[in-house]
């Protein structure tokens, strides 16, 4: 821990309050939970009576475009105030001054920004680590992350950062998506060339190809489909307890190094045809990881059916990516409706092919009848 992040966390922890409102502030976690410009911190709100996230952003970060990212934040969880699966939001950013002294005896004044937040007792990172969920678990909670994408892209916003540790675990259960630092509000914005990116938003873990490649420069809405494509990494972990990244063919990335070279050369107006073209050939030379030789244990009665909802959203080519949330929906019940009734699906399965081996016999019988005897034929 830096000794800038110790200090401002001890500075925060020496307060009384907060704003008169929240009290006996403490880190979330020994560093202040996992950001990279901001702290966490667990306080009493006095209004409500409930332990709360207050999340602070670190003063000696200056980054006009992490500033940016952490008051858009603030931002869009306002616009969603009282949206299911969401993170809730609890007040509003405001600020707080704290004169500190220096060696040489000269006080310095400190403003920390901040806003409150719901305060989540886990999150999915550390159900994968864990390995806690069975496989019915699983598919329920990868319903509501999906459920909740779906939210926020019928709002116009996308996320382009999701991952496990973004899907907060509250005290009760429930999954809600939190982190909205890289989210954008595109419900405004064109299909036209925005700024342009040195490094892809978000956790490259999770980035989709098209994200890489910094294809949303010039179509931000194509963020949608990147999504997408985390969700379907997402469900490959949650299912195996590996990265989708790691699990890929090593000779991926040095295609998608020629790809990321030829894309950051190619002429704007040629970009997406030139991409579409490189990522068609990549996507058949190197077709995603098998679940079970990646060390899933899914029941033979739903293996193919959730490998195949895996696959369609983390396609690498995002034309080839299923998009419509109905239809993964679907998929995600149909195999809920399978797991529940395993053992009646099972017996329907051995009734089929039991009157299956029936039917070849009868016929097999028949065929038997219908040959020629060979009493009474001519000599």
């Amino acid at each position: 821990m830096s000794n800038n992040v110790d200090a401002f966390l001890r500075i925060v922890e020496s307060r009384r309050d907060i704003d008169g409102r929240f009290t006996r502030p403490r880190r979330v976690g020994p560093s202040g939970g996992n950001g990279v410009f901001s702290l966490v911190f667990r306080a009493r709100d006095e209004t409500s009576g409930r332990d709360v996230a207050i999340k602070v952003f670190r003063p000696d970060c200056n980054d006009p475009y992490r500033i940016a990212c952490f008051r858009r934040e603030a931002r869009i969880l306002e616009t969603l105030v009282g949206q299911p699966d969401i993170i809730g939001w609890v007040a509003p950013r405001s600020s707080f001054v704290e004169l500190t002294t220096t060696s040489g005896g000269i006080q310095w004044p400190i403003t920390f920004e901040y806003y409150a937040l719901e305060l989540a007792s886990s999150d999915v990172g550390s159900v994968i680590e864990n390995g806690t969920w069975s496989i019915e678990q699983t598919l329920q909670g990868f319903h509501v992350m999906c459920r909740a994408v779906q939210r926020i892209h019928a709002r116009g916003v996308a996320h382009r950062d999701l991952k496990p540790s973004n899907f907060l675990v509250m005290p009760d259960g429930i999954i809600k998506l939190s982190d909205f630092g890289t989210a954008r509000d595109l419900s405004g914005v064109p299909n036209a060339i925005r700024q342009q990116y040195q490094d892809p938003p978000g956790d490259t873990r999770y980035a989709s190809p098209e994200m890489m490649s910094g294809l949303h420069d010039q179509d931000p809405k194509i963020a949608f489909h990147g999504d997408i494509f985390a969700l379907g990494s997402i469900l490959f972990e949650l299912l195996t307890r590996t990265g989708l990244v790691g699990a890929l063919d090593p000779r991926f990335f040095a295609d998608l190094s020629d790809l990321l070279q030829a894309m950051s050369v190619a002429p704007q107006e040629g970009r997406r045809r030139i991409y579409d073209q490189l990522i068609g050939q990549i996507a058949d030379n190197y077709p995603l990881p098998r679940l079970v030789a990646s060390g899933a244990r899914i029941p033979a009665a739903v293996r193919e059916r959730v490998e195949d909802l895996y696959k369609s959203m983390a396609a690498l080519a995002y034309r080839a990516r299923l998009r419509d949330f109905n239809r993964i929906f679907l998929a995600i019940r149909t195999c809920l409706i399978i797991l529940r009734n395993e053992r009646q699906y099972q017996r329907w399965r051995q009734k089929r092919e039991e009157y299956r081996r029936n039917r070849e016999a009868r016929r097999q019988r028949n065929a038997v009848r219908a040959m020629p005897s060979e009493q009474g034929s001519p000599r």
